[in-house]
């Protein structure tokens, strides 16, 4: 993961990789105060921050993925897969995905329960109790509105035909 690196010694083993652990720590700040994955993405790339495959390109570490034109344009994903990813805990987490069979390869992601999650296999970026928070923070997103109004609801109601989340539309 963005913010680790192999140890030269130990290939089992991983090191910090402490720029990168330090945009990752900034991620999850901006998280914890309420931003979202968009909003994130905007301040990092008003900071200059390289994304990480042009950060990987500059200290010279392979990696798989092309360098984008802007190599400080991120990308909403890439901010949602690092807050998501429990491995910044210091956590190996297994099984997280499995293939339909040898013949298909159609990756098929498992649940959360079948996933097996060992502790204490790395040195953590970030503590548990971090993100957690930031993953109930997550499951509550909750919509401004043009004006900046947020109501009471937002996030918490859902439709009862489709189950979507309900929002505050102000109109004219």
């Amino acid at each position: 993961p963005y913010g680790y690196v192999r140890d030269a010694d130990d290939k089992e083993k991983w090191l910090i990789d402490e720029p990168a652990a330090e945009i990752v720590r900034h991620i999850f700040r901006l998280c914890l105060a309420g931003q979202g994955p968009s909003q994130i993405a905007r301040q990092l790339e008003a900071e200059q921050v390289l994304v990480p495959s042009a950060y990987y390109e500059s200290i010279g570490r392979k990696h798989s993925n092309t360098i984008p034109k802007n190599p400080y344009s991120w990308d909403t994903a890439t901010i949602v897969h690092i807050l998501q990813n429990r491995q910044y805990t210091g956590c190996a987490v297994n099984f997280i995905s499995t293939t339909v069979s040898y013949k298909v390869h159609k990756t098929i992601y498992n649940p959360v329960e079948k996933q097996q999650v060992i502790p204490n296999m790395q040195e953590p970026i970030i503590d548990e109790e971090t993100w957690l928070r930031v993953q109930q923070l997550r499951k509550n997103k909750r919509r401004n509105t043009v004006t900046g109004r947020k109501s009471l609801f937002s996030g918490l109601v859902y439709c009862a035909d489709c189950g979507a989340k309900l929002h505050f539309c102000a109109s004219k």
